[in-house]
């Protein structure tokens, strides 16, 4: 009867995720809130049609060599059980959620691995499947849930591995293919290896490593082998991880990008807990103070045995994340989650035992204080859960009727485009996927180095994204689709509006046919 209960409260807690997939199972965010879901699927149809692992959108369709192929490769047989577009986003929709439990039941079997409290457990996987980005990210067509799944397999594994030498082996594949679903699952690998080492556990760190090698060096010898040489800007940027990282990333510049990639991180932390919705200092704060308290959680944590791994992976990740060329919010914070989160429960375990004590303190001044301290934790926490409420139940519902209404706009235009341009034409768009997957036609967003945000070169970042007309002759675009959203991934409102007021200013571009929410236009080869 206990055992039915607990498989009770569990679907209970599915509740609100289930019903936002099923509300958006027709994905209204997909290809604008993030671009990369877009091109994952895009790379799946290439796989389904049997034309290699290629960014078909693209206008010379290259080989994709920046992604790993597992979470592609699994979003193939969508296409081939549903080869129609956008209909087949319902099955993307069900295969994202269907993540989500086995992510908690993973978790919690984790969590019972380093000895958590089963009252801490409930809590802590409550508190996971309540929180409103993993209800988002089960209802999106991006690899974080994957790759948490795989990661937290790898994980309970591992705690075995010193022994079993079975064990060993399925934690290597289960490594093997987080890093085939993210590369960023060298952060996991690494460690992995390096601690059976040292323990001198020869034989099993051999079997660790076989499936680790075989799936590290074949990835890295086909992306040698089908790489592009083209020095383009858009070309590294979709193909190429190191060498976009090194033009944005000059040796002079990365003290900078550390410290900004620090003060994103700790707020991505933080926001996880305590939504970011209202953009203010004091938020921020908060999301960064409540990141500290995970962060000295999780090092009081990891002294618990089978924690280790996950320590330093966390570890490993974060370094390869404060020296890259884009900002860790939260959504690279993701897989982190679990680990960062028994970490502040830890810290807010402790913190109620330390108030008790002062509760009782013989001295007024000392349970004043701890009266104090309890009702700021409280008001902290109280409407860090009202906040979550907020965004659960309110703002993402709001966005995505939104996004559902940009959509229309974009639908509208996508049909103008199938009727009236030529099958050859190949276009300029700020979300291109989604240009190909609507209309056949190749497209080429125009790709600004990151390096602007870092350098707050508001100016820079502006004049570079306004610049479509030379990025259009210079890759023989034909057409330029523009929508009123667009660049609102790359810099805030007033940034993005200047820029389109440029661009709609330019007299190299003809409009060629507008909808509520944007432009087609012609690019004319000479200036007139």
């Amino acid at each position: 009867m206990r055992q039915l209960g607990g498989v009770l409260l569990f679907l209970v807690l599915l509740i609100p995720s289930a019903w936002f997939a099923w509300s958006n199972r027709d994905m209204p965010q997909f290809g604008r809130w993030m671009h990369d879901d877009s091109v994952y699927f895009v790379c799946a149809r290439s796989l389904a049609q049997g034309a290699g692992y290629r960014i078909l959108s693209l206008p010379e369709q290259p080989y994709q060599t920046k992604y790993p192929p597992l979470y592609p490769l699994l979003l193939s047989w969508v296409w081939r059980a549903q080869p129609v577009f956008p209909g087949n986003l319902y099955t993307v929709t069900a295969l994202g959620w269907v993540m989500l439990p086995i992510l908690l039941l993973l978790v919690r079997r984790w969590y019972q691995s380093i000895g958590v409290s089963e009252l801490q457990i409930f809590i802590l996987v409550a508190v996971t499947a309540l929180n409103p980005y993993f209800i988002l990210f089960s209802a999106s067509m991006l690899s974080e849930m994957l790759f948490s799944c795989l990661l937290l397999a790898c994980l309970l594994l591992y705690q075995r591995a010193s022994t079993d030498a079975r064990a060993a082996l399925a934690a290597g594949v289960a490594g093997s293919l987080a890093y085939l679903t993210r590369t960023a699952g060298l952060a996991l690998l690494v460690p992995a290896v390096a601690l059976l080492l040292w323990r001198r556990r020869w034989k099993h760190a051999a079997l660790f490593s076989v499936p680790v090698a075989a799936a590290v060096v074949g990835w890295t010898l086909w992306t040698r082998a089908h790489r592009s040489l083209s020095s383009d800007v858009l070309t590294i940027y979709y193909t190429d991880y190191l060498r976009y990282q090194i033009m944005n990333v000059a040796w002079r510049d990365l003290p900078l990008y550390v410290w900004r990639n620090l003060d994103v991180l700790l707020k991505g932390m933080g926001a996880l807990v305590l939504p970011d919705v209202t953009g203010s200092f004091f938020v921020k704060a908060l999301t960064q103070t409540i990141a500290v308290g995970m962060i000295a959680g999780v090092v009081r944590l990891l002294r618990r045995p089978g924690a280790a791994l996950y320590g330093w992976f966390c570890l490993f990740y974060s370094a390869m994340l404060l020296i890259w060329h884009f900002p860790p919010n939260e959504r690279f914070v993701l897989p982190m989650f679990p680990l960062l989160l028994a970490g502040l429960g830890t810290e807010l375990v402790r913190l109620w035992a330390a108030l008790r004590a002062g509760l009782r303190h013989a001295q007024l001044s000392q349970r004043i204080a701890a009266v104090a301290i309890g009702a700021t934790g409280v008001a902290i926490f109280g409407g860090a859960l009202l906040v979550q409420c907020y965004v659960a139940g309110v703002f993402m519902p709001g966005d995505m009727r939104e996004q559902r209404a940009r959509r229309a706009a974009d639908e509208e235009a996508f049909r103008w485009i199938s009727a009236n341009l030529p099958a050859p034409a190949r276009l300029l768009a700020y979300d291109d996927p989604l240009v190909y997957l609507y209309t056949g036609r190749p497209a080429a967003c125009l790709t600004a180095l990151s390096l602007y945000w870092y350098r707050n070169d508001h100016a820079g970042m502006v004049a570079a994204y306004s610049g479509v007309v030379p990025f259009a002759r210079q890759h023989a675009l034909d057409y330029a689709y523009v929508a009123d959203s667009d660049y609102h991934r790359h810099m805030g409102a007033e940034d993005a509006s200047q820029a389109l007021r440029l661009i709609r200013r330019n007299p190299d571009l003809e409009a060629l046919y507008r909808t509520a929410g944007a432009t087609v236009y012609r690019i004319q080869r000479v200036h007139k």
